[in-house]
């Protein structure tokens, strides 16, 4: 079976990848505002500060880090950062966190064996 094409309009190409263009941009700014309503959606709720230990690391998406974290009362919550390139804890960290909603604000680590 052989496919033929008996004509070849130049027009119809462009007017294709145009559409094809238009589409992949409809779809990118879709994508922007949702990730942006995402984001700003914990804005509103209260601050929260807690001592907790990080227990895990969750898979998450390339730009949100998601951690499992457990509270001193027994509490675990599932908390996540848009900042995931500038964490700051690891695994197994202990110390006291901020976040507002779902969203991590800062983290500061109890020292408990000092380096000498």
């Amino acid at each position: 079976m052989t496919i033929r094409f008996d004509h070849y309009d130049p027009n119809e190409f462009l007017s294709t990848f145009i559409a094809f263009i238009i589409v992949l941009a409809g779809i990118s700014i879709l994508a922007w505002i949702v990730f942006y309503f995402i984001k700003n959606s914990d804005k509103t709720k209260p601050v929260i500060t807690k001592r907790v230990k990080i227990l895990a690391k969750l898979p998450g998406a390339h730009m949100v880090g998601w951690y499992l974290v457990e509270c001193e009362g027994g509490e675990r919550l599932k908390l996540r950062t848009f900042e995931n390139h500038k964490v700051l804890f690891s695994v197994n960290d202990i110390g006291i966190i901020r976040y507002q909603g779902n969203t991590i604000l800062s983290f500061q680590r109890e020292i408990t064996n000092p380096i000498r």
